[in-house]
């Protein structure tokens, strides 16, 4: 039986893997590259900062009083 989910690319690094013991360089830095991404994401708070501008806008005089 052939299996063909895996592209050519992850074929080879899977056989390097195998192979060596090691994955390979490429594997490695995707896998940095996805990490940073993922840890980015993580660390965005979910309000942006506060702009001095902001603050003072926020002050308005109230209608109907």
């Amino acid at each position: 039986m052939k299996n063909n989910a895996l592209s050519p690319r992850s074929k080879d690094r899977l056989t390097r893997l195998i192979v060596t013991g090691q994955p390979s360089a490429a594997y490695i830095s995707e896998c940095q590259m996805k990490a940073t991404i993922s840890n980015v994401n993580k660390e965005q708070p979910k309000q942006p900062a506060k702009s001095p501008k902001d603050d003072q806008g926020k002050q308005q005089p109230s209608k109907g009083k």
